[in-house]
C-alpha cells in the first residue's frame, strides 16, 4: 500500500505505521525536511509523534481520530 501511494498518487514517502516500532524514528528516516502536510485518520500515538516533525506553516487535516472509538465513556 505504501508502494501504491508513493508510485500512483505522487507522494513523496508513505509508511505502514503498523508496522513501525518507532514512530519517531520513521518520521526522522522518512521524511528528514519535516510535514507540511498530512491527513491524520489515526490519531494517538502516530499524531504524537508527528507534532513533533511538522513544519512551520504546515497543515494537518484531522477525520477520524480512529483510535478513540474503543475507548470507554469517561476515560478520554
Amino acid at each position: 500500500m505504501a508502494r501504491l501511494k508513493e508510485e500512483e498518487f505522487g507522494y513523496d514517502e508513505a509508511f505502514n505505521y503498523k508496522k513501525e516500532t518507532d514512530l519517531d524514528a520513521a518520521l526522522s528516516k522518512y521524511f528528514p525536511d519535516g510535514i507540511d502536510m498530512y491527513l491524520d485518520n489515526v490519531g494517538g500515538g502516530m499524531l504524537e509523534a508527528l507534532l513533533n516533525h511538522v513544519n512551520r506553516g504546515a497543515r494537518i487535516a484531522l477525520c477520524g481520530m480512529i483510535f478513540e472509538y474503543n475507548k470507554a465513556l469517561g476515560t478520554c
